[in-house]
């Protein structure tokens, strides 16, 4: 890797691979759990589940495009991974939950 650009879309990349494994995560709780939540938690899932799709869609756009990444392109990282993280947590937040 011996330009930024270069560097940059490996960064896309992998934000576009995070994505597809976010919404797949995602996928899989709503299906094991989704006779278990509220109208909240599904508000919550469906807003998370759409944030994935767009962090996918606006960097394949950009990597076509060869648009050099800001730093934003990290949280973006971090928030997909805290999402993947939060899936495959044991914690659960559903009707049944002991308060």
């Amino acid at each position: 890797m011996h330009d930024y650009t270069t560097f940059g879309q490996v960064f896309r990349l992998l934000t576009i691979f995070l994505s597809f494994l976010a919404m797949w995560s995602l996928w899989i709780a709503r299906r094991d759990r989704k006779h278990l939540w509220t109208s909240k938690m599904h508000d919550i899932w469906l807003v998370q589940f759409l944030w994935c799709v767009a962090a996918a869609e606006g960097n394949i756009e950009l990597w076509y495009r060869h648009a050099r990444p800001s730093l934003a392109i990290f949280l973006v990282i971090f928030i997909l991974f805290w999402t993947i993280k939060g899936v495959f947590n044991g914690d659960q937040y559903t009707k049944n939950q002991p308060e």
